[in-house]
């Protein structure tokens, strides 16, 4: 599971050696968790093969796997991470085009790690109801878009995590973008392109690089 969420973290991508590796990991961690009957392992196990596959971009498998956990976290253990569970959820239906489900999903998140208190949780449900938004309404949505990136921007200053910075500086480029500020979209990527590079997330930079030389 440490596997698959580092490659999570440095953004690789379908195709690539580490979100291959990832999947496959993922696919032996069910298999010893089944073994081992716990339903701890078993829920966190289906969590991290939901997230290897969207890595490969198999979303109606990362939809099932995230499915299978949840459903495990609400009726045996691993409340803990139920908001992060939805969040893959809602990743997973935006990646099948699904945006009003993605929506919902992202939505729940966000109201369940405030619930649960899961700070970091509710960083990354945030970042993901903003590219909801940002993806189903485009410039209609900026002042809630908006609102998701300044709750995600409060919770990384108070809680330090700033392993998701590069992700939100890369969210309020695109923002800027749909509302039409050519300039600051353009800087907001450079620079969330240079912090992806300062924590070594090198699949999240190849994907910005990208977008830069496409004029976002």
């Amino acid at each position: 599971a440490i596997f698959v969420e580092i490659q999570q973290w440095k953004g690789e991508r379908a195709g690539g050696p580490g979100a291959d590796e990832a999947l496959r990991r993922a696919v032996e961690g069910i298999e010893v968790s089944e073994r081992s009957g716990s339903p701890y392992s078993r829920c966190m196990a289906y969590r991290a093969l939901a997230i290897a596959h969207t890595l490969n971009e198999r979303w109606s498998d990362a939809l099932e796997a995230a499915q299978r956990s949840l459903g495990m976290a609400r009726e045996e253990s691993g409340l803990e991470r139920e908001a992060e569970i939805l969040t893959v959820l809602a990743i997973a239906h935006r990646g099948l085009g699904d945006l009003e489900a993605a929506r919902a999903r992202a939505e729940e998140a966000v109201a369940t790690a405030e619930l649960r208190g899961t700070q970091l949780q509710a960083v990354m449900a945030d970042l993901e109801l903003a590219r909801v938004l940002r993806e189903a309404r485009g410039a209609e949505a900026a002042d809630e878009i908006d609102g998701c990136l300044a709750r995600a921007a409060r919770t990384i200053e108070v809680t330090g995590g700033r392993a998701l910075a590069p992700q939100l500086l890369e969210e309020r480029a695109l923002l800027a973008s749909v509302r039409g500020e050519t300039e600051a979209a353009d800087a907001g990527l450079r620079a969330a392109h240079e912090a992806y590079l300062s924590i070594g997330a090198s699949g999240h930079a190849e994907r910005v690089a990208e977008r830069i030389v496409a004029g976002a």
